[in-house]
């Protein structure tokens, strides 16, 4: 398990930054529009009740199902995102406004300003909203000549960052899995993060999974959410949708492909063993097509040489721009294909899902194609 230091370190910052969302959006609500303080109660109780929601959530993933759950984390969620943008969007509106008073020697009307900011902040999430919705197909092709001679291409379909819940269910997944079957996948891979708290619809979903035809089979690896939502469970219910669990080991198809995978790093937080990828792959012959599974995008030198695809994928490609920016600073690999100058490739993808809010903003969601060609040596 995690211990109790982080998870009160990581629940002190959250309330730390919740707070300051709250204090700044009521701070320009109150000076725009100077509500009398019988009038004060209404958005202060809703305030509160936001403000609760994500302990609420937490506590009752049990009743996840239920109407009035699911309708409060739409509303709770899509809260925190409009709060994000507000802080970002109202902040531009509050530092120009206060440049204006200083340089022109006038008062910036606050009301139109806040009213502006709070429209603004709605567009964005409508349209992102929409974005998360629309699934779309990257399709990347890679050549190699480790393929074995009665092969001459391979189609993989990768999947990442589903993060199936309550608010990501059934619907969500007939979607997704209609998506994937049309493609007509040799090999089906899940690059993490499979399910979150309140997964419903279990049955279903896994149903959808293992009745999608792949002759080479479906592997998948653990995300860090495989480790917080209780790695049996997770385990369990990866095998559940038809998907082989690659945990810290490389499997053999057909002849075909070596399929390799690792833990993500989160691992030994949970009293796992440290995932150690060089020991993994070093071990797997080189003249084998050598696909290498691993959730996170890291650049690591030891792993150089030893595969000729690796598919990742845990960034989101940031979910929601601006915060893609600082992504992009922890993993410069955010989004997209990297070639190597030792001839693999790597892939990242920004997920299918969203992880909190269910809305994504200039990171629209995606499974990746992959057509392997047999190149002559």
């Amino acid at each position: 398990m995690r211990s109790p230091l982080a998870f009160i370190l990581f629940f002190v910052a959250f309330y730390s930054v919740f707070t300051l969302l709250h204090w700044f959006f009521w701070r320009g609500l109150v000076s725009s529009f100077r509500l009398p303080q019988r009038a004060r109660w209404m958005p202060l109780v809703f305030f509160a009740v936001m403000y609760l929601f994500p302990i609420a959530n937490h506590l009752s993933t049990a009743f996840a199902a239920t109407l009035p759950v699911r309708g409060l984390a739409w509303i709770g969620y899509l809260w925190f995102a409009f709060l994000f943008y507000y802080l970002f969007v109202g902040g531009l509106f509050t530092a120009g406004a206060i440049a204006a008073e200083h340089l022109l020697r006038e008062t910036a009307p606050r009301r139109p300003l806040f009213i502006a900011a709070v429209l603004l902040c709605l567009a964005v999430i409508v349209y992102g909203f929409f974005e998360a919705s629309h699934l779309r197909v990257r399709r990347v092709t890679v050549t190699s000549p480790d393929l074995p001679e009665f092969v001459s291409t391979l189609r993989i379909v990768q999947v990442s960052d589903t993060h199936f819940t309550h608010l990501n269910g059934l619907r969500f997944a007939q979607k997704l899995t209609d998506l994937v079957k049309e493609e007509q996948p040799d090999l089906i891979v899940h690059t993490g993060d499979f399910l979150d708290r309140g997964f419903v619809d279990d049955e279903q979903i896994a149903a959808l999974w293992r009745e999608i035809p792949a002759p080479l089979g479906k592997y998948a690896v653990t995300g860090n959410h495989e480790f917080y939502n209780d790695i049996s469970y997770t385990s369990a219910e990866l095998e559940k949708a038809g998907f082989v669990l690659l945990r810290n080991r490389a499997e053999e198809r057909a002849g075909t492909i070596v399929i390799a995978g690792v833990d993500d790093p989160i691992a030994f937080r949970f009293g796992e063993p440290d995932p150690n990828p060089t020991a993994v792959l070093s071990v797997i012959p080189r003249e084998k097509f050598v696909l290498f599974l691993r959730h996170q995008p890291e650049r690591d030198d030891s792993v150089k040489g030893l595969f000729d695809l690796q598919l990742s994928g845990h960034t989101h490609s940031g979910q929601m721009w601006p915060f893609s920016l600082f992504v992009s600073l922890i993993y410069p690999m955010r989004s997209g294909v990297y070639r190597q100058d030792d001839g693999s490739t790597i892939i990242v993808s920004s997920g299918a899902g969203t992880w909190g809010p269910p809305i994504r903003v200039l990171a629209p969601p995606e499974i990746v194609v992959i057509e392997v060609i047999r190149r002559i040596r």
